[in-house]
């Protein structure tokens, strides 16, 4: 996969590469970013704060040992349950692996077998929904001591603790699927790669309006795509809003218009290689779809529909390889 900073070599991109997690080329899981990376060192930026927590009270000793104890291989996929907080098996060979058939599913088995023995990791079981008719899968936390081993700063550690307890599970698995999906896609169209995967909260942004004021944009997911055509490299940006229908409308609405107020408080070179990110609503079901089309409509008019798609679950993969029959991404640059 041609990394971004190949694309834009004059373009410094805060990150810290992953470890060797099985795979290589255009299908390896993305560049884990650093949550550090988003805090402003201004004095005006609120960085969270430093307060001692239970994690830190484990000796080095003790996290020197466990990390000693750990292969490369298998440090990648545990800083990959950091970043992602909690995770299902399946949802953790697609991103690493590919496709969860037995094979891929025994490799991956074997490696969260070796973190959990080391006690970097905990396994819970999940009951998955009624359509899946209640099937129960393994979910993967990081432990405080997996957190020590893991983690890239201590940073990491005060952003994974001071945030983690604030998702609800079910909201974060959502994402991991959508992210998933993505990664089915790259193994399935060899002009479609990631250069990118932000999760909450490394992928909020910092902005300020007119008057001086800071605000924060909150996206669920930050994503960079890399599509190759005509034998030239071409990033495109997504922010991902995840909504699965616990939200009257208009709060959705009024999410819209943080996006906007981000978009024209920002310049070009804010942006992520200058290019302005696509803002892409995941709806449940299409009466929802539908609601939010109009009132986003309703309320930008002809902005709202250059700014904004809606698209279903389902409707992902076809919507990010711009087949015809859903709506292109380059179409919105600009």
């Amino acid at each position: 996969m041609t990394n971004a900073t190949d694309i834009h070599p004059h373009i410094h991109l805060p990150q810290v590469n992953m470890p060797n997690t099985g795979e290589t080329g255009k299908n390896a899981p993305a560049t884990y970013t650093t949550p550090s990376a988003q805090i402003d060192s201004s004095p005006a930026s609120s960085t969270p704060s430093t307060t001692t927590t239970k994690s830190e009270c484990i000796s080095n000793k003790k996290v020197f040992r466990a990390r000693r104890n750990v292969s490369d291989n298998e440090l990648g996929v545990l800083r990959l349950i950091i970043a992602r907080k909690a995770i299902l098996t399946d949802q953790l060979t697609r991103i690493t692996l590919g496709k969860p058939h037995v094979n891929h599913l025994q490799v991956m088995r074997r490696k969260l077998h070796k973190l959990e023995e080391q006690k970097l990791i905990r396994a819970e079981n999940y009951t998955k929904s009624c359509y899946d008719y209640g099937s129960t899968a393994k979910l993967w936390r990081p432990t405080k001591l997996g957190l020590n081993v893991g983690a890239l700063n201590e940073t990491d550690k005060i952003y994974f603790n001071e945030t983690a307890q604030n998702f609800k599970l079910e909201h974060i698995l959502a994402v991991n699927e959508i992210e998933a999906t993505l990664y089915d896609i790259t193994r399935e169209h060899e002009d479609f790669s990631i250069g990118k995967v932000e999760h909450e909260p490394v992928c909020w942004r910092k902005a300020s309006d007119r008057y001086g004021s800071n605000f924060w944009l909150r996206p669920d997911a930050f994503v960079e795509i890399l599509r190759d055509i005509n034998g030239q490299t071409h990033a495109v940006h997504y922010f991902i809003e995840l909504d699965r229908g616990t939200e009257e409308p208009k709060r959705l609405v009024a999410k819209c218009q943080v996006y906007i107020n981000y978009l024209k408080s920002t310049s070009p070179s804010d942006w992520c290689h200058g290019v302005r990110p696509l803002i892409v609503w995941v709806v449940q079901d299409e009466a929802r779809k539908n609601t939010l089309i109009s009132r986003i409509h309703e309320k930008f008019d002809n902005l709202g529909d250059q700014l904004f798609d809606v698209i279903l679950p389902n409707e992902l993969p076809d919507y990010m390889i711009g087949l015809p029959n859903a709506p292109k991404p380059e179409a919105n640059h600009g």
